[in-house]
């Protein structure tokens, strides 16, 4: 009796081990060609790339796992799979960039290649960066694009949500009235339309709201929803006066 109670218990602990693998979570700071870097990331692991460091082709990031991009390069073929967390604040990213099943991509900077994926489920906040001749598809994702810059054309597919955050929405050239801050403003707008605007961070935008032909080398929009965001952009005027009064309440407080 007492050896089958002990091969059932080593049995269960199998079982357990079998399903919740032993995790080998580790710290990755990679900044020379020569650093090892894994092919896959799993839950736990921290990836700190830089300096003149790779992240090699092929490369898949699992649930839980976190990459920080300062600098250096991710080859092709990287995949942000459901549960991870890219930021990327410098470096290049090359062609094929795919984003999955719930991943979180930060982009503040760096450039980044073609064929940009936000797939199925991921969500990708832009903040800065520059996407270089990229053809950059969306679906049943969302995007939320409070600066950066955009070279070439966008794919908005089904059930994609986009929202844009800044200032100066205008469509076809003409000021779009009733956006407020605070308010999303949907825009239901289809077909030939230019939708143009200056960004959170001070950059040109525009998108081409066609839904009519075929994705090529041109912006499609079937998307789901374009939602804008009024965030007033202060003018260089007040930016000077802002400056101005904090030098003087600075030279106030040293004279006391």
């Amino acid at each position: 009796m007492n050896t089958m109670k002990s091969l059932c218990a080593l049995s269960a602990i199998a079982l357990s081990l079998s399903l919740n693998p032993i995790s080998d979570a580790a710290v990755y700071d990679i900044d020379d060609p020569t650093d090892f870097v894994p092919s896959t990331f799993f839950a736990g692991d921290t990836i700190n790339l830089s300096g003149t460091g790779i992240i090699g082709i092929d490369t898949e990031a699992h649930s839980g796992s976190i990459v920080n991009v300062y600098g250096g390069t991710v080859e092709q073929y990287f995949t942000a799979l459901g549960g991870s967390i890219i930021n990327i604040f410098d470096g290049n990213i090359g062609n094929n960039f795919f984003a999955i099943e719930d991943s979180i991509v930060n982009i503040s900077g760096g450039t980044i290649g073609e064929n940009f994926d936000a797939g199925d489920g991921s969500t990708v906040n832009i903040h800065g960066g520059h996407f270089l001749n990229s053809d950059f598809h969306a679906y049943n994702s969302t995007l939320n694009i409070h600066g950066g810059t955009f070279d070439d054309y966008f794919s908005i597919n089904s059930r994609a949500i986009m929202n844009l955050y800044g200032s100066n929405f205008k469509l076809d050239g003409i000021d779009i009235a009733g956006i407020v801050p605070g308010t999303p403003f949907i825009v239901p707008d289809r077909g030939d339309v230019v939708l143009s605007a200056t960004l959170e961070d001070g950059s040109a935008f525009d998108i081409t709201l066609d839904n009519m032909s075929p994705p090529g080398f041109s912006d499609v929009f079937y998307g789901e929803t374009m939602a804008l965001h009024l965030v007033p952009i202060p003018e260089p005027t007040s930016l000077a006066l802002l400056s101005f009064a904090s030098i003087s309440l600075l030279a106030r407080r040293r004279k006391s």
